[in-house]
């Protein structure tokens, strides 16, 4: 038997491959990045709307507690000041004694505010527990807290109140 052209064969193969992945990469890379211009519409003003609430959250009071802030705000922990609630948001009820200002219970993700996110962040525990630090499991434990740990009942509970069913966590806020 001969093998004469095998080798050169081969290497073609290797050419075509390579030449294969590359094409690949290239097609990927200018795909991942063909949208990012237009992250805001300004035709439908949400780059304004971006820019004067920008503006108007910048000229909030500080605030060192949530009492300080206005109805349909709350206050933000990174800048510490009075900031606009989302959609869908509500300040927390109460706060938790030793957890820091301004960690109120249901607020799990300790933005400032609860919302669906601190939902989610409680059902993803039950589901898979060690992933929250102390601190946020005191804050998310809003159903019985002196009884039970983190359950279905508490993301129940954050649900209720964000969507405002309740207007705050019984056994806890008083």
């Amino acid at each position: 038997m001969s093998f004469r052209g095998q080798g050169a064969f081969e290497y073609l193969l290797l050419l075509g491959g390579t030449v294969l992945v590359s094409i690949l990469v290239i097609l990927v890379m200018s795909s991942g990045t063909s949208g990012a211009n237009n992250s805001f519409n300004e035709s439908r003003g949400e780059y304004s709307s971006f820019v004067k609430d920008g503006i108007k959250n910048a000229a909030a009071p500080a605030c060192s507690i949530d009492s300080n802030c206005k109805i349909g705000t709350y206050c933000d922990p990174v800048v510490m000041k009075c900031a606009t609630l989302p959609e869908n948001a509500r300040r927390a009820p109460c706060y938790a004694a030793g957890v820091g200002f301004p960690n109120g219970y249901g607020d799990a993700d300790r933005n400032g505010y609860v919302d669906d996110a601190d939902r989610v962040i409680v059902l993803h525990e039950v589901s898979t527990p060690g992933d929250l630090v102390q601190d946020q499991i005191v804050l998310a434990n809003v159903y019985k807290p002196s009884t039970s740990g983190i359950t279905a009942t508490d993301a129940l509970f954050i649900e209720n109140y964000f969507l405002g069913k309740v207007n705050t966590f019984s056994g806890i806020c008083t």
